[in-house]
């Protein structure tokens, strides 16, 4: 079946369904002092419909929508796009008079054009739920609170402000995101991504897509009880800090089959990866003047029941993380990933360093205790990469930096319960084959006697 109804003043909604049942519309204008609730249905299958809405004789500019089928778990929605006279700020709510789910699948509102909501020339918000799939775009100047259970199929894009013009949270919940599929918002306020609650059953759950707010912060909850799905797209926030990226039911941040690394990036903060494994490249990109290295922080990356893979780029990693719990790197599993801080006090937790990995930690912050920035790897033969300690990363242009000083080892490192000693210096003799194969290092670097061939007995050089 297809409807359309279309509204003088306020302008254009389309709303057109498939299967048989019917699109049901309520619209409220103001009538003076007073609010007009005006209902009506799309009757039959096959059928077309076109209404000007008008009160004696005269438009009405419509402030509010509510659309539903009549059959919401198995009836469409097609396309419901609204353009508005200019001047208006009109809220479209997406659900049944009870609050539940407005339709099977949604077609969304917006044909894919960036200039699309300032072509409307008026505030739209949507805020509803529907049982199936978002198969179009969505696009308004507020998205309030958009729950899909089943998979988002289309561009969602938000400028996350109210009818005032003032900035607002822009909330975003689903099944499940196809690849090739960004949901944006662009505001000073959080964007949150969370996997909805009553996700449609068989869903594969897997976030594909990318998530970016081009302005503030971002926040992802990708796990519910029961409803393990997997986290493997990109979450940018290029100008503002990541809160969260949290799986903590099984799930994993993953290279999807066919595709690329996730990237994690964000240019102020990231307070925390959490999930069951971790591979991707994260990392906080502001830099000061003239610094070569990042200045942003990571407070922790953590995998709960598996391996960090991929790379971490920071300035330092906080001792405690925004939740209050101990902040740093921490896995059950092996660090496999590149992991480079320009400020020496990263704490690192896991089971080994891997053949390849490397970890470069810079100068140390001064007044930090020693005690809450060890590297601990709880394998006896878990030091099978390299550790460099105090390397200060080179300035990306001329003129260059003045050499470093010499720096000292001032943490603690353990492998397997058994503490590294060592000189101020950076020296230790246990041979690299009694702790996995790999070494630590102190920059600018010492002759490593004990793997020396023959044995070196003078200091190191």
């Amino acid at each position: 079946m297809t409807c359309r109804v279309f509204y003088a003043v306020v302008g254009l909604l389309f709303a057109s369904a498939t299967s048989l049942g019917g699109v049901n519309v309520r619209y409220f204008y103001r009538d003076g002092v007073s609010t007009v609730q005006v209902d009506t249905s799309q009757p039959g299958p096959d059928a077309t419909i076109t209404r000007s809405i008008m009160h004696n004789g005269s438009s009405r500019a419509i402030f509010a929508a509510q659309v539903w089928a009549d059959s919401p778990l198995t009836e469409d929605i097609g396309a419901v796009s609204i353009t508005p006279t200019s001047g208006n700020f009109v809220t479209i709510t997406l659900r049944t008079p009870s609050l539940g789910a407005a339709c099977r699948n949604l077609g969304g509102n917006w044909n894919g054009s960036p200039s699309f909501l300032s072509e409307t020339g008026v505030s739209v918000r949507i805020q509803g739920e529907i049982f199936g799939n978002l198969t179009g775009g969505l696009a308004a100047d507020q998205i309030s609170t958009m729950a899909v259970q089943g998979r988002i199929l289309g561009n969602v894009h938000s400028r996350g402000r109210d009818s005032g013009g003032t900035p607002t949270p822009t909330i975003v919940e689903a099944g499940a995101v196809a690849p090739g599929v960004t949901i944006r918002a662009v505001s000073t306020q959080t964007l949150f991504v969370i996997q909805s609650q009553n996700t449609t059953p068989g869903l594969d759950r897997n976030m594909d897509g990318v998530v970016i707010n081009e302005i503030g912060n971002v926040t992802a909850t990708w796990t519910r009880p029961g409803a393990t799905g997997n986290w493997r797209g990109d979450l940018l926030a290029p100008n503002g800090r990541i809160t969260e990226l949290q799986l903590v039911n099984g799930g994993q941040i993953a290279t999807r089959p066919g595709g690329s690394r996730p990237i994690i990036r964000a240019k102020e903060l990231i307070s925390q990866v959490v999930a069951d494994s971790i591979d991707a490249d994260i990392e906080v990109t502001e830099r000061g003047p003239s610094m070569p290295e990042p200045i942003g922080y990571i407070e922790r990356v953590q995998a709960l029941n598996g391996s960090i893979t991929g790379s971490v780029l920071c300035r330092r990693f906080s001792l405690t993380s925004i939740s209050g719990t101990i902040g740093g790197v921490r896995a059950t599993g092996a660090l496999s990933a590149s992991l480079t801080s320009s400020i020496q006090d990263t704490t690192i937790g896991v089971s080994e360093i891997s053949p390849g990995a490397l970890v470069r930690t810079g100068r140390f912050a001064t007044g930090l205790p020693d005690t809450q920035s060890d590297i601990v790897l709880l394998n006896a033969m878990g030091l099978k990469g390299q550790i460099i300690l105090g390397q200060v990363l080179p300035p990306p242009n001329p003129p260059p930096l003045p050499p470093p000083p010499p720096y000292t080892w001032v943490r603690r490192i353990f492998v397997g319960g058994q503490e590294i000693l060592h000189t101020p210096e950076g020296e230790y003799n246990i041979p690299s084959a009694q702790l996995g194969g790999g070494a630590v290092g102190l920059a600018p670097f010492r002759l490593y006697r004990a793997d020396s061939v023959p044995t070196a007995t003078a200091p190191g050089a």
